[in-house]
């Protein structure tokens, strides 16, 4: 998420911000466990920040979560918060908007938006309640790569600009990946990214 960030700069992109994924777990834990506290603790002071920012900015996120034997998803249990499946969220308070996307195609945990419903209310007094859309997020087809696979969904959402350069196609040190990215049924489109290196 670090160099997702660095590109959006790079590119003057400055209405969009990626959080790390221990972000989630710290959001989990708080709404458990100190939700009637958020506003003191000094250890929540570091969701404070990114909930300062969310009437300016698009915020995007990593989650793990726990893919359960019946099918379903479920956020993780236990001091560490130890899931097995991450799935990719974007927040766009100014339009009012939660995206969810997992590339199991799996709704999104009800207590996931119970979660992120409480943040945004207390950071943000005046939000109506926000409106779920999908993610568009590749298809996966192993058991490993959903990390992989929700950052680049939230990459792709948040830096078209930054990762369609095309007048940075020859420098040395950009990287071209190809990557064939199934969205919910057709059309199977091809998209080129570009990452800074270095």
């Amino acid at each position: 998420m670090a160099l997702l960030n660095q590109n959006l700069l790079d590119h003057g992109i400055t209405v969009a911000t990626a959080v790390d994924t221990m972000f989630g777990q710290k959001l989990i834990n708080i709404h458990r466990r100190t939700k009637e506290t958020y506003l003191e603790d000094k250890p929540a002071q570091f969701i404070r920040n990114v909930g300062g920012k969310l009437n300016e900015k698009k915020v995007g996120m990593v989650i793990c979560v726990r893919l359960c034997d019946d099918g379903t998803v479920a956020l993780p249990e236990g001091p560490d918060l130890v899931g097995n499946h991450w799935v990719g969220v974007i927040i766009d308070a100014a339009l009012g908007v939660m995206r969810y996307g997992d590339a199991f195609g799996k709704p999104p945990p009800a207590e996931l938006l119970t979660i992120l419903e409480w943040w945004l209310a207390v950071e943000i007094p005046s939000f109506l309640p926000s409106k779920l859309e999908l993610l568009p997020c590749t298809a996966q087809t192993d058991s490993f790569s959903c990390s992989i696979l929700a950052a680049n969904a939230i990459t792709h959402h948040l830096s078209t600009a930054a990762i369609s350069t095309d007048s940075l196609q020859g420098s040395q040190s950009y990287r071209t990946y190809r990557h064939t990215q199934s969205i919910t049924g057709p059309p199977t489109t091809t998209r080129r990214f570009q990452f800074k290196f270095g």
